[in-house]
């Protein structure tokens, strides 16, 4: 188990496969009529579009606690003379 471990502690990737991989069974026995692959493939696109959703969600709130701008938002530390 020890070794188990220590691969696990240095391969953290392989962490997130393994995770992957599980989800995936998971999928296949809710809805057994579909594809290994296709079942995988769909599980690592939702959880990538997850962590997109749960970034920027992190990033707004950091925003609205004055942490640092929101995306896309102009500076306002210095202004063009229009005239």
């Amino acid at each position: 188990m020890g070794r188990i471990n220590d691969m696990l502690t240095r391969h953290q990737w392989l962490q997130f496969a393994i995770g992957w991989v599980l989800a995936a069974g998971i999928v296949l026995l809710v809805f057994p009529g579909r594809s290994p692959v296709a079942t995988l493939l769909r599980v690592v696109l939702y959880s990538a579009v997850a962590i997109g959703m749960a970034v920027t969600r992190r990033r707004r709130e950091k925003a609205a606690a004055g942490r640092r701008p929101p995306p896309g938002a102009r500076r306002t530390t210095w202004s063009r003379s229009t005239t």
